[in-house]
């Protein structure tokens, strides 16, 4: 008895994102870590969503999924629609006691703030359940420990492109973060 197996000249491709993507995409990721002593209480990076970063988004899925041009027109108009209502964060969380990493929970122990000039915007969090493949192409500060969070502030994207200082706080029972983000680059992308 004999077998055949079923070969095709088709050509496998792998997809990633530019180089100079995952380059923008680290320059305005943040980090934080807090320990008691010893033990980790959490630990996060979060990237700040710019236009650039979303609509190179946009590019990277259109290749991945051979996206029409009216499928990727559907997705600009959005993304500027979205963008122009409010701003958007990708965040990676860690903690290592399971139940408190819950950032998108309404009974939560965290809070997220995004802090422009000065005015608190509360974050509305949602869980990002996209496999950690896909993922880490698109944010490559995202750890296999930490679950994804997409965060929301009612504060519109172009409102960042003016601002003097942007703070992420994540904050609850367990810790406090506050950290920068780097300004300059959103501004050096308008420019």
């Amino acid at each position: 008895m004999t077998s055949a197996a079923c070969s095709s000249a088709g050509k496998a491709k792998e997809y990633s994102p530019s180089e100079e993507y995952i380059q923008r995409v680290k320059k305005l990721s943040i980090k934080d870590e807090l320990y008691s002593g010893w033990t980790n209480i959490f630990h996060y990076s979060a990237t700040l969503i710019t236009k650039d970063i979303y609509a190179e988004q946009i590019e990277f899925q259109s290749k991945v999924y051979k996206w029409t041009q009216d499928e990727i027109i559907k997705h600009r108009r959005k993304m500027l629609e979205e963008l122009g209502n409010q701003s958007k964060m990708f965040i990676s969380f860690f903690t290592p006691e399971i139940r408190y990493n819950d950032l998108n929970e309404p009974k939560s122990i965290w809070r997220v703030y995004l802090v422009v000039n000065g005015t608190r915007y509360l974050g509305d969090v949602k869980k990002n359940s996209q496999a950690y493949p896909r993922l880490k192409s698109i944010y490559p500060k995202h750890s296999p420990w930490g679950k994804a969070y997409d965060v929301s502030f009612a504060v519109p994207y172009e409102s960042l492109e003016r601002a003097d200082s942007i703070d992420l706080v994540i904050t609850g029972d367990l810790g406090l973060s506050e950290k920068s983000i780097p300004v300059h680059l959103i501004k050096a992308e308008i420019n």
